[in-house]
């Protein structure tokens, strides 16, 4: 944001001003301080963080492509036609115009209404511009946009409205009004009430959380005693919530890495990967199949002792949860 920031306050004649404001510095100086010693902390208990930060989260990522997150620089432009922004595509752009080509004073505070839609339209078209030049696209990076093309598609929406209600009958623009906002207030609360998921993607990703969920709302079926166990063979941060709920509520479910398994677990895995590791390592019983998921109950070693690479893990038996998670 702060390349748009600053542009703005270049068109608006604000720049020298902003230069010479102290609370600019104060502002920019707390984060630094706090940011900054964070990271220099970090640098100095694990020598290399500085580097990695870089390659993972600025340059290497701006200047490479990470974890094969390879697009078309109109990528975004086409996800907020298609997709992302859909039919308030043409309301935001309709703001952008009428917000910047307004004509004087006719419906009042049109100097307050330019300067917010200037300020909507530099900040969103800078950040659309560099978030398009990243080599690194990932579909979600978009997200900061919106708010501002919320504000320009408002723009549209006030200035027709206003249209309405001072050159036909005022009845008319709120009928306008309402019938524009009912279908985005429908989908709001068919997303925030009724979420389901769309793809197979959505659906085999979240299908853990939900067998975490069902264990929440229904103890009793777990097995009695039996430690429950989140295979840590990805990225799980999705999961977490329903670990530490069932823990609070006195629940034996962890999170551990494949090789610390051992005999008695009760293991749950969304990986083929992840299923062929244990049934190669384990005698096995299948306790539930349901797309990705898979239930298994890990009777014993498959060769009747750890198998190698497992070995080292197997004395972990009577160390806490916490001491087996694997980061």
């Amino acid at each position: 944001m702060l390349p748009g920031l600053a542009l703005y306050a270049l068109l608006t004649g604000q720049f020298l001003s902003v230069l010479k404001n102290r609370h600019v510095y104060i502002g920019l100086l707390i984060p630094v301080v706090l940011v900054g010693g964070y990271y220099i902390c970090r640098e100095m208990t694990e020598p290399g963080y500085l580097r990695a930060v870089w390659e993972n989260e600025f340059g290497g990522r701006f200047l490479t492509v990470i974890e094969e997150h390879s697009e078309r620089p109109w990528f975004y432009i086409r996800n907020l036609w298609e997709t992302r922004f859909g039919f308030w595509f043409f309301p935001a752009f309709g703001g952008a115009v009428f917000g910047l080509c307004g004509s004087g004073s006719e419906f009042g505070l049109d100097r307050r209404i330019y300067r917010l839609t200037l300020f909507a339209v530099v900040l969103s078209g800078i950040y659309l511009l560099l978030i398009s030049l990243a080599r690194t696209k990932c579909f979600w990076y978009d997200i900061a946009l919106y708010p501002f093309l919320a504000v320009l598609a408002a723009v549209f929406v006030w200035r027709i409205f206003e249209l309405l209600r001072r050159y036909t009958r005022p009845l008319l623009a709120y009928v306008f009004l309402c019938c524009l906002l009912a279908s985005p207030v429908i989908q709001i609360y068919r997303i925030g009430y009724m979420p389901h998921e769309t793809t197979d993607w959505e659906i085999d990703t979240h299908r853990e959380a939900h067998y975490l969920r069902e264990l929440l709302r229904h103890p009793e079926l777990m097995l009695s005693g039996r430690p429950y166990v989140v295979v840590d063979d990805g990225y799980h941060a999705h999961h977490l919530f329903y670990v530490y709920r069932l823990r609070d509520g006195g629940y034996p479910v962890e999170m551990r890495c494949p090789e610390a398994l051992r005999p008695g677990d009760v293991v749950i895995c969304d990986k083929a990967e992840t299923a062929a590791f244990l049934k190669r390592t384990f005698e096995t019983e299948l306790l539930q199949k349901e797309r990705v998921l898979e239930v298994y109950d890990l009777k014993a070693w498959r060769t009747g002792e750890p198998v190698e690479g497992a070995q080292s893990f197997a004395g972990e038996a009577s160390q806490t949860p916490q001491d087996r998670i694997c980061i």
